[in-house]
C-alpha cells in the first residue's frame, strides 16, 4: 500500500504538462487583461467584464484542454472525482480549510482591542438578503475557474520534480505574477493595492503562506480539490465581505505566515519528495 501524500498519481498516458499549463495560461489570461490595461476601458462595461471573466477562467480552460489533448480517461475520471470528494482523515484538515475565517476575525480583534482599531471593520458592504447571490459570485469569479488548474492539475504536476514545500512557492509566486495585470486595469477593486507599498507587499507576500497551508490540506485529503477551492472561497470572501483596515490587513498576513510555519512542522509531507514521481 502506497503512504506517499499524493499515492500512485501518475497517469500512464504521460507526466503532467507543466510548461504547456503555464504558458497556456498566462497566454490566456494575459492578452484579454493587458488589452484593458492599455486600451484603458472603463471596467463598467460589458465588454469589459466579458474580457475580465474570460482571463480568469483560464487556469480552468488549460487544465480542461491539456485533460482532453494528453491523459488518459482514467486520469480525467480521478480530477473530476477530486473536484467533488471531501475526504478528512482527520478533524485538523477540516479545521484548516476555516483558517480565513478564523485570521480575519482573530486580526479585527486585535486591531480593535490593542491598535485602537475601528469596530466598522465589522461591517459588511451587502445585506442578508444578498448574501448567497454575494457568495455564488465570490465562488465563480475566482475561487472555482482558478483552483481546478492551481491545485488541481499544477501542484501535482510540480510535486513530479520538487517537494511539496517547493511546489508551494512556485505556485505563490506564479499566482501573484499571474494577477499582475489587474492591478493596472482602471476601476479594477486591486488598483487601490497600487496605491501604497505596504499593501502590495501584503497582497503577494500572503499569497505564499496561503499557498502552503492549501498544500498542507490538498495532501492530507488526499488531493481533494474541492478544500483547496473552498478555502480560496473563504479566503476571497471575508476580504470582500469585511471592510479591513490597511493596519488589519497586515495583523492578518502575519496570522497566514505564523499559521504555514505551523503546518511545516510536518516535514514528511513538505520536504520529501513524492513517492512515484
Amino acid at each position: 500500500m502506497d503512504n506517499s501524500p499524493m499515492g500512485n498519481y501518475k497517469d500512464k498516458s504521460g507526466s503532467y504538462k507543466v510548461k504547456k499549463f503555464l504558458y497556456g495560461v498566462m497566454i490566456f489570461t494575459w492578452v484579454p487583461w493587458l488589452f484593458l490595461v492599455f486600451s484603458g476601458r472603463e471596467i463598467e462595461s460589458m465588454f469589459s467584464q466579458i474580457l475580465i471573466g474570460l482571463g480568469g477562467i483560464a487556469p480552468t480552460s488549460v487544465t480542461l484542454y491539456l485533460l482532453l489533448e494528453y491523459h488518459s480517461k482514467s486520469f480525467s475520471r480521478d480530477f473530476f472525482n477530486r473536484l467533488l470528494s471531501l475526504n478528512f482523515a482527520r478533524f485538523m484538515e477540516a479545521v484548516w480549510i476555516l483558517f480565513p475565517v478564523f485570521a480575519s476575525v482573530l486580526s479585527i480583534a486585535i486591531s480593535i482591542g490593542f491598535l485602537g482599531g475601528l469596530w466598522e471593520q465589522l461591517n459588511p458592504g451587502i445585506t442578508i438578503s444578498q448574501l448567497i447571490p454575494f457568495a455564488i459570485f465570490v465562488l465563480l469569479f475566482g475561487p472555482l475557474p482558478e483552483e481546478l488548474g492551481w491545485r488541481g492539475y499544477l501542484l501535482d504536476g510540480l510535486a513530479e520534480k520538487w517537494n511539496p514545500f517547493y511546489a508551494s512557492l512556485i505556485i505563490g509566486v506564479v499566482w501573484g505574477i499571474w494577477h499582475l495585470p489587474l492591478f493596472f486595469i482602471e476601476g479594477y477593486p486591486l488598483t487601490e493595492y497600487a496605491a501604497s507599498s505596504t499593501l502590495l507587499i501584503v497582497y503577494f507576500g500572503s499569497l505564499i503562506p496561503k499557498s502552503i497551508i492549501m498544500t498542507y490540506i490538498y495532501f492530507k485529503t488526499d488531493r481533494s480539490i474541492l478544500t483547496a477551492v473552498l478555502f480560496h472561497f473563504l479566503v476571497n470572501f471575508m476580504g470582500m465581505y469585511l471592510n479591513l483596515s490597511p493596519s488589519t490587513e497586515v495583523i492578518q498576513f502575519i496570522i497566514f505566515v505564523l499559521g504555514s510555519l505551523l503546518i511545516m512542522r510536518d516535514k514528511r509531507l513538505f520536504f520529501q519528495k513524492i513517492q512515484g514521481s
